[in-house]
């Protein structure tokens, strides 16, 4: 009986350490992809705005080479 419980104890303690593992894989691994998708989003909108920049300055100098 007391090696039954003994074991059972053991055996939970595993499992729990195992849950709290996993949680703890998942949620690192969820803030991880949120952090790049961030970081990407931001990329891409600094991306976008140079780019604008760019197209903008551009057919202004088209305009002013042609008026």
């Amino acid at each position: 009986m007391c090696l039954k419980i003994y074991f059972s104890s053991d055996f939970l303690i595993i499992r729990g350490s195992i849950f709290i593992f996993t949680q703890f894989f998942i949620a690192s691994l969820h803030f991880f992809c949120s952090y790049n998708i961030l970081r990407l989003d931001i990329f891409l909108t600094v991306f976008w705005y140079t780019k604008r920049v760019l197209t903008y300055k551009h057919s202004r100098n088209k305009k002013k080479r042609h008026p």
